[in-house]
């Protein structure tokens, strides 16, 4: 035999007792060890105690594999894990991990369970616990799924708790730094959706552009939000513009109601600097400006001011110069304009926090013919 297939002939046994080690390995394993080494790599990586209550499992044929019951991350100062899960379990690629990457190709957590606990001061306790050193350019994440997983959010300025539930989806992303995408449903306060999530790569300075696309069940509204997602003194800061849609019959068909502006979300504050609201014939909608307010935090209030445009008499009803129109391009009359307005209102929740509405709706005004 000659040299080469000498060497061959010992690469191959070297590659069958490799085989061989990895299927029997496991049965020889201290799992007891190997929990203790994962709870210790995790706790640094996420900068917040990891610990595992159940089951732990492996195996490296065909793919290495990780399965863990019982797992929970964190306190709150109350001693309270600040995440929970009844099950993780992940696979791996062989090959890029050999060449420095880490890519999970599958991962599943069952029943996870988050708290949240917005502080006195505003700022939120996950800001404030631990240091991550997240390995985030080498994690590369194809299909993450999540069910039923909630989501608890503790105010502890008001005393209010709101809660998510329900939560199924999935996720993937080319990098812990981004970009990201989920697209799933679930329920906050028992009012259900689904939401589709973009995001970009997270900048030197921390910040992360959003584009967020959500349409509840129960009512005929579509939202799309983008913007920037910062924490700003230790407070989650979301800032952008908007577009929402309200009343279609179904997927596809033109809104009757349309609304834009901008947008400030913050943990205990949502703000809309401006915005625009249309209804009717896009060509020739009736046309609503203002700015809106709701404060939730020491000082709860509400603040809402809408102007309508002034209303063309001419174009109303089935005579003047807007009976000359097709059937298509008759306008809205002020009345179902009027009409429509006040049903969307009444969809709306009161916020039940002193405030104030300003409303200026409609003004009416008759154009000479000569003008039109």
């Amino acid at each position: 035999m000659s040299v080469l297939g000498r060497i061959m002939l010992v690469i191959a046994g070297l590659v069958v007792v490799a085989l061989f080690t990895a299927l029997v390995a496991p049965y020889f394993i201290d799992w007891t060890g190997f929990r203790q080494d994962f709870e210790r790599r995790a706790s640094l990586i996420l900068g917040k105690k990891v610990e595992v209550h159940g089951a732990v499992s492996a195996r490296i044929i065909p793919f290495p594999s990780v399965t863990m019951e019982d797992v929970t991350i964190g306190q709150d100062d109350d001693g309270k894990p600040l995440v929970t899960a009844a099950r993780f379990a992940m696979d791996m690629e062989i090959a890029p991990f050999l060449s420095g990457e880490a890519r999970i190709f599958e991962m599943r957590i069952i029943r996870p369970k988050v708290h949240i606990a917005l502080q006195k001061d505003g700022t939120l306790d996950w800001a404030k616990t631990g240091n991550p050193s997240i390995p985030a350019k080498t994690v590369v994440l194809e299909n993450v799924r999540v069910s039923d997983g909630e989501v608890t959010f503790e105010d502890h300025q008001t005393g209010r708790t709101r809660k998510l539930t329900g939560l199924d989806f999935t996720a993937s992303a080319k990098s812990l730094m981004g970009p990201w995408h989920f697209e799933g449903k679930g329920q906050l306060d028992g009012v259900a959706g689904k939401f589709n999530i973009n995001t970009g790569v997270r900048d030197a300075k921390g910040e992360l552009r959003v584009a967020s696309h959500l349409t509840p069940d129960a009512l005929p509204v579509t939202a799309d939000l983008e913007g920037t997602l910062k924490l700003v003194n230790l407070k989650l800061r979301y800032d952008g513009t908007f577009n929402a849609a309200y009343g279609a019959k179904k997927p596809g068909d033109p809104a009757p109601v349309r609304i834009k502006g901008g947008f400030e979300l913050a943990s205990d504050r949502v703000r809309l600097p401006q915005y625009q609201f249309e209804m009717g014939n896009p060509s020739d909608p009736y046309t609503i400006t203002g700015e809106a307010t709701l404060d939730t935090g020491l000082n709860p209030q509400f603040l809402l001011t809408a102007e309508g445009q002034q209303v063309d008499m001419n174009a109303i009803g089935a005579s003047g110069e807007g009976a000359k129109r097709s059937r298509s391009e008759q306008v809205m009359p002020a009345a179902e304009r009027l009409q429509a307005f006040l049903a969307l209102l009444s969809d709306i929740p009161i916020p039940p926090v002193p405030g104030k509405a300003t409303l200026k709706l409609p003004s009416f005004r008759r154009i000479p013919r000569s003008a039109t």
